[in-house]
C-alpha cells in the first residue's frame, strides 16, 4: 500500500475544495513555504498543521506525528492558560501567556496569533471592551472593522481568526447594535459556506444560534428567533452540552411568554432548569467531571 505524505494530503484536500496557495497560506507562512509542505522538501510542525488543516476544515487529531521537545512544552503551556480562563483566573492566564511568549519558537505569525487572540479573550472576560476588540481586529490583521466584512466573505480563517470573529460579534451585541446585527449573520453565512473541523463547529455553533437567536429578537422577529433558540436546545440536548444552555432557555421563556403559550406549569418546571444550570455552571467541572455529566444527563432527560 503507498504511503501519502501530509503534503500531498494538503495539496489533494486544498485543490479539492478550489482554494488557493494564497488563501491557505495567508497570514500564518509564505506561498514559497507551503509549496515546500506540498512538495514534501518540509514538514509543518505541529501548531502550523493544526493552521492549515483547521483552514481545509480536517482534523489533526487522527493524525499520529511525534512532537519536539519544544513543541511539547509549548502544548502543555497551552493547557495551562486555557485550564486558568476556563476557571476565570484571568490573572494566572496572563501570567502563563507571557510565559508563553518567552518560549522557543513562538515568535512565528500563528503563535502571535494564539497570544493576541488569548489577550482579547482575556480583556473581553474583564469587560475591557476597547482592549478587546483592538487585539480581535489585530488578530484578523483587520486595519479597521469595516476590513472584517471582505475577510469574512473572501477568506479562509484559522482557529485563532474564527474566535477573534466571535469575541468581536459578543463585544458588538453590547457596544454596536448595528455591527453586531450585521456580523452574527455574516459568521452564519461563513460557518454554513465553509468546511469547519466538526469538533469546533460541535462546540460553538450552539452559541452561534444563540446569538442569532438574540439579533432577531432585538429586531422583534421573533418566529425567527424563536426557531433559532429551539434549534439551540436540541443541538446541546443531543450533545449533552451546557454551556449557552440557560440563556438559550430564557429565550424561549419570554417569546413564548410573548406568545401567550407559556402556561404556569412549564413556567415553573422551567424556572427549576434554569436554576439548576445556574448551579452547575458554578460547579468546578475539573473537579466534579463525572459528577456534573449524571446532573446534566439527569436534566436533559426532562427536558
Amino acid at each position: 500500500m503507498q504511503e501519502i505524505t501530509i503534503g500531498e494530503i494538503i495539496q489533494k484536500v486544498r485543490i479539492k475544495q478550489n482554494i488557493t496557495k494564497e488563501q491557505l497560506s495567508r497570514c500564518i507562512c509564505s506561498v514559497t513555504t507551503l509549496n515546500r509542505y506540498e512538495t514534501g522538501e518540509r514538514v509543518p510542525d505541529k501548531f502550523m498543521l493544526d493552521a492549515i488543516f483547521f483552514r481545509l476544515g480536517k482534523e489533526t487529531s487522527k493524525i499520529d506525528f511525534i512532537v519536539t521537545e519544544a513543541e511539547f512544552v509549548i502544548m502543555m503551556q497551552r493547557r495551562k492558560i486555557e485550564k486558568a480562563i476556563f476557571q476565570k483566573e484571568w490573572e494566572r492566564a496572563a501570567q502563563y501567556l507571557k510565559e508563553y511568549e518567552t518560549l522557543k519558537k513562538t515568535q512565528f505569525n500563528y503563535h502571535r496569533k494564539y497570544i493576541v487572540q488569548i489577550q482579547g479573550k482575556i480583556q473581553e472576560e474583564k469587560e475591557s471592551c476597547g482592549l478587546a476588540e483592538e487585539c480581535y481586529l489585530q488578530v484578523l490583521e483587520a486595519s479597521n472593522k469595516e476590513d472584517c466584512e471582505e475577510i469574512l466573505k473572501n477568506e479562509i480563517l484559522s482557529k485563532e481568526e474564527l474566535e477573534a470573529v466571535f469575541g468581536l460579534v459578543r463585544i458588538w451585541r453590547n457596544t454596536d447594535k448595528p455591527k453586531f446585527q450585521k456580523y452574527v449573520k455574516l459568521l452564519k453565512l461563513y460557518m454554513d459556506k465553509r468546511k469547519i473541523p466538526a469538533s469546533y463547529r460541535k462546540s460553538r455553533y450552539s452559541e452561534l444560534l444563540l446569538l442569532l437567536s438574540t439579533a432577531h429578537k432585538e429586531e422583534m422577529n421573533y418566529g425567527i428567533a424563536y426557531e433559532y433558540a429551539k434549534e439551540a436546545k436540541e443541538m446541546l440536548l443531543k450533545e449533552f452540552q451546557i454551556k449557552h444552555f440557560r440563556e438559550i432557555l430564557e429565550i424561549i421563556n419570554e417569546i413564548e411568554e410573548k406568545k401567550g403559550i407559556l402556561n404556569k406549569e412549564i413556567k415553573d418546571r422551567r424556572k427549576k432548569e434554569i436554576f439548576a444550570l445556574e448551579m452547575i455552571e458554578k460547579t468546578d467541572i475539573e473537579v466534579l467531571e463525572l459528577e456534573e455529566e449524571r446532573k446534566w444527563q439527569s436534566i436533559a432527560k426532562h427536558l
